[in-house]
């Protein structure tokens, strides 16, 4: 409703983004390139919201061993990627009830964008994490809670406690 914003509109999105589709050149990545990108984002930025890869898993095959959160299984060719930022990783501490599901209408190159977040007092959702996984599975939900946790800790938080899980019908 602000006359000082010009919404753009769809043809100029999708404009935009074949612009960006031609300037990355390929889209695919496979998984020694996801790799490489992980590792190059995982480093905790001085900026409160620079986003950064707080955890991830990446199995290229069953020989392959990282020893990354190895009680937290994952199969072959599977990948889990948690991103967040310091500023939404403080926010949880006020979190008493964590709010998580995947949506495939926000998808990155087909796998499921899972967000975790909570709800104030007045119905606004915060978001804390960001995840993509090649699953929706119980272990994946596992895995993105157990990084919210390390990044906390990274960044000398203390644990979240007592906070109660809402989510849908997932396995």
């Amino acid at each position: 409703n602000n006359p000082m914003i010009k919404v753009p509109s769809i043809g100029q999105i999708y404009n935009y983004l074949q612009q960006v589709r031609d300037k990355s050149g390929k889209l695919n990545m496979d998984f020694g390139e996801l790799y490489k990108w992980c590792t190059a984002n995982d480093k905790i930025p001085t900026d409160e919201d620079e986003a950064f890869v707080v955890n991830y898993q990446i199995r290229i095959d069953a020989s392959e061993d990282t020893g990354i959160n190895r009680h937290i299984p994952i199969d072959e060719e599977n990948f889990r990627i948690v991103v967040t930022t310091k500023r939404l990783l403080r926010l949880a501490t006020e979190a008493r009830v964590l709010q998580a599901d995947a949506t495939y209408k926000l998808n990155w190159h087909g796998f499921p964008v899972l967000i975790v977040g909570f709800s104030d007092a007045n119905r606004v959702f915060h978001p804390i994490a960001m995840a993509t996984t090649t699953k929706e599975e119980s272990y994946d939900f596992q895995f993105i809670f157990y990084s919210i946790q390390l990044g906390r800790q990274n960044i000398v938080l203390p644990e979240l406690v007592n906070v109660s899980l809402l989510a849908d019908g997932a396995n």
